[in-house]
């Protein structure tokens, strides 16, 4: 089963992927529902976190990154960038379809059991 948050932090980095990172950033670095739905559907940090470690504006950042993801990702009605540097990301209607799509198609389906000592451990994704 694909987990937005992660897919999408995926490409995010990857659209961005001239500023080298190491894993530590990374994982400080996330993609996450708004606390409050007016910001859209999904939010990226990086223009926080990485702001201090390249002493730029998290704000400029911010700019700079939603560019280089709109170069290489149309799945978006619109992207918004808040203060003190979020990027804030609304799905067009066709990507949520999608995504709903492939729960339905993998929901109740068994992808993995293991057996371990008389117990089984079933993993449904």
């Amino acid at each position: 089963m694909v987990n937005i948050f992660e897919y999408y932090k995926e490409i995010f980095l990857n659209s961005i992927d001239k500023i080298a990172v190491d894993d530590v950033v990374k994982n400080k670095i996330t993609v996450e529902t708004p606390k409050q739905k007016k910001f859209g559907d999904i939010s990226f940090n990086a223009p926080l976190i990485l702001g201090s470690l390249l002493k730029k504006s998290p704000m400029v950042l911010a700019e700079n990154f939603k560019n280089l993801i709109l170069k290489k990702n149309q799945d978006f009605e619109k992207i918004e960038i808040a203060e003190p540097g979020f990027i804030n990301f609304t799905f067009k209607k066709e990507v949520i379809c999608k995504f709903l799509t492939k729960i339905n198609n993998n929901f109740g389906k068994i992808n993995n059991i293991k057996k371990k000592k008389n117990k089984y451990r079933i993993c449904i994704c």
